[in-house]
């Protein structure tokens, strides 16, 4: 798949994950509304195992995807509780701030640089959330 294809899909993709669970929310409980992504996402994996057949193996590198799972399964819990409470817009705007958690992360542990315009955009990133929770 050509990778301009692919990012443009991704984003259309990740916008309409942000937004059908506000939808779902009016007229599901937000646990509820969880646990049918978590039955979808069952029905995918199970798709792509079944074409692709990946080799898993065991390890440390497969505990890190475990607990990417783990993380990310929660934070779509946490998601869709905040949609069922707030504006989607403002809900999906501030949680998309979350690049700044891995950067700060690969700062700290990894000792990864920062450039001016990496300090500038975090900067910029708290100061939407500071614009948008007011």
């Amino acid at each position: 798949m050509n990778k301009h294809l692919c990012i443009a899909l991704c984003i259309a993709f990740w916008g309409l994950w942000a937004f059908l669970p506000k939808l779902a929310t009016d007229y599901l409980r937000p646990l509820d509304v969880f646990i049918y992504e978590v039955c979808a996402i069952i029905v995918v994996a199970a798709g792509v195992i079944l074409v692709y057949r990946p080799k898993l193996e065991p390890g440390r590198s497969a505990g890190y995807g475990l607990a990417a799972g783990a993380v990310g399964t929660t934070g779509f819990l946490l998601y869709v509780f905040a949609v069922s409470k707030h504006d989607a817009s403002i809900v999906a705007t501030l949680t998309a701030v979350y690049p700044v958690v891995p950067v700060v992360l690969g700062f700290l542990i990894l000792k990864e640089k920062l450039s001016a315009a990496n300090y500038a955009g975090i900067a910029m990133a708290l100061a939407a959330v500071v614009l948008l929770s007011g």
